[in-house]
C-alpha cells in the first residue's frame, strides 16, 4: 500500500505562495541592485544615499535597508553587473562561464575569455571606478575591494593553468607570474582609460585585449 499522501489543497497553496514570494523577493533584489549600481556609478559611493537607491528602484527605503548595508549593496551590484549574478564565488564557478572551461583549444579558449571579460568590463567599468574611489577613504569598502581583487587574481591563476593544461603558455615562464599579468591586463580600469581618455572604440579595446592575452598565454 502506498503510504505517500497527496499534498492537500491548503498545503499546495502555501507552497505556491511561498515560491511566488521567493520569486518576487528575488526580482525586487535584482531591481534594487541594478538601481544601486546605476546610482553608485553616476554619483559615487559617498554621493549615493539609500533614499536615492530606493527612488531609482521604486521601493521603500526600508526595503533597501533590509537588503544590506551600503557597502554590501555596492559589492552585490558590481557582481551582478559584471557576471550577471551576485555571490562571493569564483568566476570559474559561475554558470555563464562553464562553456569556456569545456573548451580544449587554447586559442579558442582565450578568444572566449576575451569576449566575456571585454563585455563584462564595458558594463561594469564605471561602477568599478566608483568602487575604487570609495576604497580610498572608506576602510570597509577597501576591505571588500581587497577580497574582490583576491578572488579575481585567484581566477586568473586558475584560468592560466587551464590554458597551460591544454597546451598553451609555452614561454616557460612561471605560471603564477603569467597569471598575475593576465589579472592585471583584464582589470576594468584599463577599459575606462582607453575608452574615455584615449577615445578608443570598444572594437579597438577588444582587439588590444585579444592581442595582449594571446601574446601572454600562447
Amino acid at each position: 500500500m502506498n503510504s505517500r499522501q497527496p499534498i492537500s489543497e491548503p498545503a499546495a497553496r502555501r507552497v505556491y505562495r511561498s515560491t511566488l514570494r521567493a520569486e518576487q523577493a528575488g526580482e525586487t533584489r535584482r531591481r534594487l541592485l541594478t538601481a544601486a549600481g546605476s546610482c553608485f556609478a553616476e554619483r559615487g559611493y559617498a554621493g549615493t544615499s539609500l533614499k536615492a537607491i530606493a527612488q531609482r528602484a521604486g521601493v521603500s527605503v526600508e526595503t533597501v535597508q533590509l537588503n544590506g548595508p551600503k557597502s554590501e549593496l555596492l559589492l552585490a551590484a558590481y557582481e551582478q553587473l559584471f557576471v550577471g549574478e551576485e555571490g562571493r564565488r569564483s568566476l570559474l564557478e559561475r554558470e555563464s562561464v562553464q562553456p569556456l572551461l569545456e573548451m580544449t583549444d587554447p586559442p579558442t579558449m582565450i578568444a572566449g575569455m576575451v569576449d566575456f571579460l571585454a563585455s563584462a568590463n564595458a558594463q561594469s567599468a564605471a561602477l568599478a571606478a566608483a568602487f575604487e574611489a570609495a576604497a580610498l577613504s572608506d576602510p570597509t569598502i577597501d576591505e571588500v575591494l581587497k577580497g574582490l581583487g583576491e578572488r579575481a587574481r585567484a581566477d586568473a591563476r586558475s584560468a592560466t593553468r587551464l590554458v597551460a593544461d591544454r597546451g598553451g603558455v609555452t614561454s616557460g615562464r612561471p605560471l603564477d607570474e603569467v597569471a598575475d599579468e593576465l589579472w592585471f591586463l583584464m582589470r576594468p580600469p584599463h577599459y575606462l582609460t582607453l575608452i574615455r581618455q584615449a577615445g578608443w572604440t570598444f572594437e579597438q579595446y577588444h582587439a588590444w585585449l585579444t592581442r595582449s592575452a594571446t601574446a601572454l598565454l600562447l
